[in-house]
């Protein structure tokens, strides 16, 4: 049976990604993904209507007690609690479950990763892997969250055998705003690298321009200072071997954003290529660079 992947998804108040891996030949590291594995994508979690259920070994509250910690915490979407509030609901519901239940029962080699509400999960066997799915929607259903049905897509990904995949062959995955994919390299082994996923990608193009818009009537010197910081903090976060391409693209895209903008401070023509140069000489743009090398 040819191995693939799973994307459990949904949207929720505490949101949770779930990476499942099958056939292996290789351990897995935090850092990347291993050659030999397939892989499987992705998982969000849904915060239901009823209150949290209990942890073991915490304390009770009353009733209302209880109301108004929901009322607080759990109705907020895209808060900066809410990494705590996944690390405190998923250490027990996932991290303690999986290590103590999960995988003494498995057949094969699993790992679990989770960076604070994204989480990976690897099996070996295909086999593991579904019957991990089958229980994960009862373990979250028992602390109040849910898996959307709707976002589950499964996708093979591993190790391709020709250039031209068949029906059930590889595929890509998206993990922590990257994209996982096969891909030859130089000395035409097949490796997997990464890039910044399509989505992400327009996002930040998109607020970027918006950003030049919005601020095209700013003095020169503290638009070029905020246009860096924002160009050097992609660059520190996606600036990962093998995405120099999605790097360039979107510098290019911040000198053609910013120059369309400061052309419209005024009812003058557009500013030409020759004097936008030269204002780029003086007020240069953070070139594309390569941080990380994973």
């Amino acid at each position: 049976m040819q191995a693939g992947a799973t994307w459990l998804g949904s949207n929720m108040t505490l949101t949770s990604s779930a990476l499942v891996v099958f056939g292996s030949r290789r351990a897995m590291t935090a850092s990347s993904l291993p050659l030999g594995w397939d892989v499987v994508r992705l998982h969000h979690l849904e915060r239901c209507a009823q209150k949290p259920g209990p942890i073991a070994g915490s304390k009770l509250f009353t009733r209302d007690a209880c109301r108004e910690l929901y009322d607080i915490f759990c109705n907020i979407v895209g808060s900066i609690i809410s990494p705590l509030l996944a690390n405190i609901f998923l250490h027990e519901v996932l991290d303690a479950w999986y290590e103590r239940d999960v995988k003494p029962r498995m057949k094969g080699r699993t790992f679990l990763i989770r960076f604070a509400d994204d989480f990976v999960i690897g099996c070996e066997r295909e086999e593991d892997a579904r019957r991990i799915m089958a229980v994960l929607p009862k373990r979250f259903a028992r602390f109040g969250l849910t898996i959307h049905p709707t976002k589950t897509v499964l996708v093979a990904f591993r190790r391709p055998v020709s250039q031209a995949e068949t029906d059930t062959g590889n595929g890509t995955c998206e993990c922590l705003g990257f994209t996982h994919y096969w891909t030859k390299s130089r000395r035409g082994s097949w490796v997997i690298k990464r890039k910044t996923a399509s989505k992400r990608l327009r996002r930040t193009m998109k607020a970027l321009w918006q950003w030049c818009r919005d601020q095209r009537h700013t003095p020169l010197i503290v638009q070029h200072r905020i246009l860096c910081q924002k160009l050097r903090g992609h660059y520190q976060y996606y600036g990962i071997r093998g995405n120099y391409p999605r790097l360039q693209q979107l510098y290019e895209h911040a000198g053609h954003a910013w120059r369309y903008w400061l052309s419209r401070r005024s009812q003058q023509r557009a500013i030409p290529w020759e004097r936008f140069d030269r204002l780029h000489v003086r007020f240069p743009l953070p070139a594309p660079r390569i941080l990380h090398v994973i």
